[in-house]
């Protein structure tokens, strides 16, 4: 199996990363009965603490060929194996679920962001690149 898609983001500074209670919704609605997707939650536990995390999305209608694949790692814990045994076990249960085809995206919020090449050292191919770009504007005074 080989990822098929990737997607470049870039965050400017001081925009926050995407709310926690957006992640418990997506958790919610992923075990709800009769739901349009599934999936799994996997944590990496070192030490009693979370340093990893694996989101495994299977839509289940439509294109029951695909399967979405999130990995996350504390960047202190990074280049010790902890993303590619998250990968590892991603790609293991997409494939018991007859999956065949992996998305996943790559938040790169600044130039030389690990995400990239962690993908592309694993057979990942990067098909599509989304970039950002925000226009601030002077603020004007009001008298």
């Amino acid at each position: 199996m080989r990822g098929l898609g990737g997607r470049a983001a870039h965050r400017p500074p001081g925009r926050a990363a995407r709310a926690a209670a957006d992640h418990v919704a997506l958790g919610r609605e992923l075990v709800a009965p009769g739901g349009s997707r599934g999936g799994t939650h996997r944590a990496a536990v070192v030490g009693g603490a979370v340093v990893g995390a694996l989101r495994l999305i299977l839509p289940q209608r439509g294109d029951r060929t695909l399967a979405v694949l999130d990995v996350a790692v504390h960047p202190a814990h990074r280049r010790r194996g902890v993303g590619t045994t998250l990968l590892e076990a991603g790609t293991a249960l997409a494939a018991r679920s007859g999956r065949t085809e992996l998305i996943a995206e790559v938040d790169e919020p600044a130039p030389g962001a690990p995400g990239r090449g962690f993908a592309l050292r694993h057979g990942w191919t990067c098909d599509l690149v989304e970039t950002r770009r925000d226009l601030v504007l002077p603020r004007t005074r009001r008298g």
